[in-house]
């Protein structure tokens, strides 16, 4: 028997929170497998593969994970390829092409 999947919005808020790189890990086939039968977002599963990403070492496909400063300042941790190899990642998925305010942080943050 499979167990429940997090996917619910405040369980996977928690979820994203507590659990160790493994258990994350461990999870992200499943949560994959539940985006592809409808029965959860993408969204989810962007997040939990770039968040698996960064902890080992490796850049984010999706850039669902960044810090925003006070006055509006973006940081978006490290990615692959460009902004439109990063929009066609996303694309992939039905997630929305990257906001114009994040495009501009990853070209400030490339230079």
């Amino acid at each position: 028997m499979t167990p429940k999947c997090p996917y619910k919005t405040s369980a996977f808020a928690i979820f994203m929170a507590e659990p160790t790189l493994l258990d994350q890990l461990k999870w992200l086939p499943e949560i994959k497998k539940r985006c592809e039968e409808g029965e959860a977002p993408w969204l989810y599963y962007a997040k939990l593969y770039d968040q698996c990403n960064l902890s080992l070492g490796k850049p984010q496909r999706y850039c669902t994970v960044m810090n925003m400063y006070e006055y509006g300042k973006i940081e978006v941790k490290p990615w692959e390829g460009d902004v439109e190899t990063v929009n066609e990642q996303r694309a992939k998925i039905g997630l929305p092409l990257l906001d114009w305010k994040v495009e501009e942080a990853m070209k400030e943050g490339s230079k």
